[in-house]
């Protein structure tokens, strides 16, 4: 990623290119917003209030939350994959027991 053109402790929306090791480049948006935590400094990105050195700001920040994705989680997809399993289990015990009958 390219953050040459972003201003860490000024407020705006700034492009940043991504790139990847086969060539390809993508150009997206990152808004800085105004933070009220001040303990980071954003040369070094270490938390200043850290005393521990080595460690992730976000082990240390216990309101870090990951961004939503949108997805839905839903019991359907447990109820039909548990399905699926014991299917071919029924037909078969059934299919035993028909061969025993005849």
């Amino acid at each position: 990623a390219d953050f040459s053109k972003v201003d860490f402790k000024k407020i705006g929306t700034y492009d940043v290119v991504l790139n990847t090791i086969d060539g390809q480049s993508k150009t997206v948006k990152l808004t800085i917003k105004n933070n009220k935590h001040t303990g980071i400094d954003h040369n070094n990105n270490k938390d200043k209030s850290n005393t521990s050195p080595g460690k992730n700001l976000l082990t240390n920040n216990s309101k870090a939350t990951l961004p939503s994705t949108g997805e839905q989680k839903t019991n359907l997809f447990y109820v039909v994959g548990t399905m699926l399993i014991l299917l071919p289990f029924a037909i078969y015990v059934g299919l035993k027991k028909l061969r025993r009958k005849n």
